[in-house]
C-alpha cells in the first residue's frame, strides 16, 4: 500500500504492524511492456521505460529528493493497459496526472518546463514539447 495516498496512512501502519510484508524494489525494467511501449514525446519516439526512468531520476535529484514511495514503479502502469497505442497514451496521461496532482502539487514550477501552467497544457503539448524538462536525461540514457 502506498502511504502517499491521502487518508490511508493509519490503515497502512496498521497493516504493517499486523502482517509480514516484503519490500519490492523499484525496477521499471521488470515490466516488459514498458520496454516495448513507444510514445511520441517532444517530437521523438521513446519507450515508456526511457521516459519513466528519466522522470524517476529527476525526482531523485530534486532537493529535497522526492520520497521513494512516490516514485513511479514497475506496477504503476499494468501491462494490460499497454496493449494498444490508445492504451499507452492513456497510461502516460495517468503518469502526468499523478505527477501534477500528487507528487508535485506544491512545487510544480521546480519540475515542469516553465511554460507548463495546467494539466491541460501537459496533455496538449507532451508530444511536441519537453514539458517534463527531461530531454537531456533522455539523450544521455540513449547513448
Amino acid at each position: 500500500m502506498n502511504n502517499a495516498d491521502q487518508g490511508v496512512m493509519f490503515m497502512d501502519s496498521a497493516f504493517k504492524r499486523r502482517w509480514d510484508f516484503e519490500y519490492e524494489t523499484i525496477s521499471l525494467s521488470l515490466n516488459e511492456k514498458l520496454k516495448t511501449s513507444q510514445i511520441i514525446y517532444n517530437n521523438e519516439t521513446h519507450s515508456l521505460l526511457q521516459i519513466l526512468s528519466s522522470v524517476n531520476n529527476k525526482l531523485r535529484e530534486k532537493r529535497p529528493p522526492v520520497p521513494e514511495d512516490r516514485l513511479i514503479g514497475q506496477f504503476f502502469l499494468p501491462e494490460e493497459a499497454l496493449r494498444s497505442e490508445a492504451g499507452i497514451r492513456g497510461a502516460f496521461k495517468k503518469v502526468l496526472i499523478y505527477l501534477w496532482d500528487d507528487v508535485l502539487r506544491n512545487d510544480r514550477n521546480e519540475f515542469f518546463d516553465a511554460n507548463v501552467d495546467s494539466l491541460s497544457y501537459l496533455f496538449a503539448n507532451y508530444q511536441t514539447k519537453d514539458v517534463l524538462d527531461i530531454e537531456e536525461s533522455l539523450k544521455k540514457d540513449a547513448i
